[in-house]
């Protein structure tokens, strides 16, 4: 049987730039994601709203059931 990822209520996000952090509901990460599904290289991404720089998740399962991890992508 296989074993099912659980999804948490927030996504963190850091910014690559300034390293700040954020909470996003990750229903809005999801709303996202699910927004353009021809773009799967890779997870949601926003702007930092501190320096514009890219917040990526620390670790988020994507609408293909995908696991993308801050780690794995930088």
């Amino acid at each position: 049987m296989k074993k099912r990822l659980k999804r948490t209520e927030k996504t963190k996000f850091i910014c690559t730039s300034c390293g700040v952090s954020e909470l996003i509901p990750t229903k809005v990460v999801r709303m996202m994601d699910q927004a353009d599904p021809s773009d799967n290289l890779g997870p949601p991404t926003f702007f930092c709203e501190k320096c514009n720089g890219i917040m990526m998740p620390t670790d988020y399962i994507d609408c293909s059931g995908i696991r993308h991890r801050l780690d794995d992508e930088i």
